[in-house]
């Protein structure tokens, strides 16, 4: 897909609705290509799996779950193994 910058010469209004699906369409291609990624290379799943999990840890640390409660998230709440 060209880049919404291009179309500059049909008007703001065109390019503002344009830009916008191209993001939303930019977001399902990278989540495709990560699943995909992610179906194929197993140390990419891991790796991801491991980003998920240091984000819901932050999270519960935020609201107070530290590492001993039993809500305190693990891999096997990010991955199934």
């Amino acid at each position: 897909m060209p880049y919404p910058r291009r179309f500059s010469l049909f008007g703001r209004n065109f390019v503002l609705l344009y830009g916008s699906y191209y993001e939303r369409y930019k977001k399902a291609v990278i989540r495709y290509h990560k699943s995909q990624l992610s179906n194929l290379d197993v140390g990419f799943r891991m790796e991801e799996a491991g980003k998920e999990l240091v984000r819901r840890r932050n999270e519960a640390r935020e609201r107070g779950v530290g590492p001993l409660d039993p809500g305190y998230p693990d891999l096997h709440d990010v991955m199934d193994l």
